[in-house]
C-alpha cells in the first residue's frame, strides 16, 4: 500500500507477503482491509482507496460482500467506511499504480513500512 497526501507526497507506505499461494484477488482484498486500518490508526478522515483489481474494487464500491473467498475482506473495508468522513474506492489501471506495483514485487522483504520510499523508489 502506498498512502499520498493531497498534495501527492507519500504519507505511508508498506508491503507484506503471504504464506503459501494465495490469489491475487485475495492479497488485494488483504491490503485494501490493511491499508483501511492503517489510515483508522493514523486518525486519517478522509481516504480514496485506489486498486488495479476490478474484482475487489467493484464490491467495495457497490458495499457487496457477498463474494467467494475474498469476501470477509470486502465485508471488513465496508464496515470500515463508517470510521471515515469520506471514503471512496477508485479503480486505476496498473500503469497508474505503479509505484504500488513496485514495492509490492521487491522480494528481498517479507515485511517492510515506513514514511520515507525506498531510495530507488522515491523518484
Amino acid at each position: 500500500m502506498v498512502a499520498r497526501g493531497s498534495d501527492s507526497v507519500c504519507r505511508w507506505w508498506s508491503i507484506g507477503s503471504f504464506p503459501g499461494k494465495t490469489k491475487p484477488v485475495d492479497g488485494e482484498a488483504h491490503a485494501a482491509l490493511y491499508a483501511m486500518c492503517i489510515a483508522r490508526s493514523k486518525g486519517w478522515d478522509s481516504i480514496i482507496l485506489e486498486g488495479d483489481c476490478l474484482q475487489e474494487i467493484n464490491p467495495m464500491r457497490l458495499r457487496d460482500d457477498f463474494v467467494p473467498s475474498f469476501g470477509a475482506y470486502i465485508e471488513g473495508c465496508i464496515n470500515m467506511m463508517s470510521f471515515f468522513s469520506r471514503c471512496t474506492f477508485s479503480f486505476i489501471r496498473r500503469q497508474g499504480n505503479s509505484l504500488a506495483h513496485s514495492l509490492a514485487t521487491m522480494a528481498c522483504m517479507e515485511y517492510a513500512d515506513g514514511i520515507s520510499l525506498p531510495s530507488f523508489l522515491a523518484s
